[in-house]
């Protein structure tokens, strides 16, 4: 993500950079629920922007496709999550039907 080259990030030491990195995706590859890796991404946008000095424009383009991908992910939980006996009905449209807990897994 070409950094500044006096920002704090572009300092540190690339393996212990990578290592932080893999220790999270480990870390968040055991979490189910949606808030944990929200928050997850939502700091590394700040660390990136504050302590990478990569601009926000840059970075939200950059997180365009993977956006639409969580879209795209979160549409399909909604809309074909699996069944959960006694779960809420939100709503439901012809053949499809949202639920609580396909809310809560998706969203």
């Amino acid at each position: 993500m070409n950094e500044t080259a006096d920002s704090y990030l572009a300092r540190r030491n690339p393996v212990v950079k990578l290592g932080v990195l893999l220790l999270l995706s480990l870390m968040l590859t055991v979490i189910f629920d949606p808030v944990t890796p929200s928050v997850f991404a939502l700091m590394g946008v700040l660390a990136a922007w504050r302590l990478g000095g990569v601009g926000l424009a840059r970075l939200l383009k950059t997180m365009a496709p993977m956006l639409a991908a969580a879209v795209g992910i979160m549409v399909a939980n909604l809309l074909f999550g699996r069944e959960v006996a006694g779960d809420a009905v939100l709503g439901s449209w012809g053949p499809f039907t949202v639920t609580q807990y396909r809310l809560m897994m998706g969203g």
